[in-house]
């Protein structure tokens, strides 16, 4: 009788199992690696694009809360922060270089009877249709800061001496040609300014704003809607 056998004889199965099962070991921890590897990469690029995600938005809110800082809300000019931030910038360069820019106070004629006769809404608008009619006369690298109420501060780089009554006026002429329409009525506005430049004897900036401040109220006692100079 004849028995035929196809396979692994009996004595070779101990090495044909421990080669199947380090086979299998090898497939198994070459398969783990290879899942690692594809996790990390999942991780890794999950981590690149919650990281950029999250830095566009911290930039944007951050370009949103400095525009809110530096403009003011009502007026949408120049925040007071960001003008004395300027200010001084202007200051120390004038220290410098012996070089600044021209200084004005400006604030809005009888503007508390307005606010009293016709209401604070009405008051605002004249805020708004001012600083609107003055951005269309001045340039780009001048600034226009509300200080505070109906008060503003300008800065003019380059604004030279001989030129400042003359672009005062220019400012004033924009400013009482403005016609407000409350009901059947129309608000004639005008404004008083006044101008200074840094000196090296200053201290700080305040300094210049105190000599345009005074300025401002020799154009007061002129008669109003008028431009001054002190140096």
């Amino acid at each position: 009788d004849w028995i035929i056998a196809m396979g692994v004889h009996l004595d070779e199965i101990d090495a044909y199992t421990e080669k199947v099962n380090s086979e299998i070991d090898s497939l198994s921890s070459d398969s783990i690696i290879k899942l690692l590897g594809y996790i990390f990469v999942v991780l890794l690029l999950g981590f690149v694009i919650l990281y950029l995600i999250g830095n566009k938005h911290l930039l944007t809110s951050t370009k949103s809360l400095e525009k809110e800082i530096n403009i003011d809300t009502l007026t949408k000019a120049s925040s007071r922060r960001s003008g004395e931030i300027n200010l001084n910038s202007f200051f120390k360069q004038f220290k410098q270089t012996g070089e600044g820019p021209a200084i004005m106070m400006m604030d809005i004629d009888d503007y508390k009877h307005i606010n009293d006769k016709y209401g604070h809404h009405v008051g605002d608008m004249v805020l708004t249709e001012i600083v609107d009619a003055i951005y269309h006369i001045i340039r780009n690298s001048d600034q226009l800061i509300r200080w505070g109420g109906d008060e503003f501060v300008g800065i003019f780089p380059g604004l030279r001496e001989e030129h400042i009554i003359e672009f005062g006026e220019k400012l004033l002429e924009g400013i009482s040609s403005l016609e407000v329409l409350v009901g059947n009525e129309t608000i004639s506005i005008t404004a008083s300014i006044g101008f200074s430049y840094f000196k090296d004897t200053d201290i700080d900036y305040s300094d210049a704003l105190k000599r345009a401040d005074e300025a401002l109220y020799l154009s007061k006692e002129q008669g109003k809607n008028s431009v001054n100079m002190l140096l």
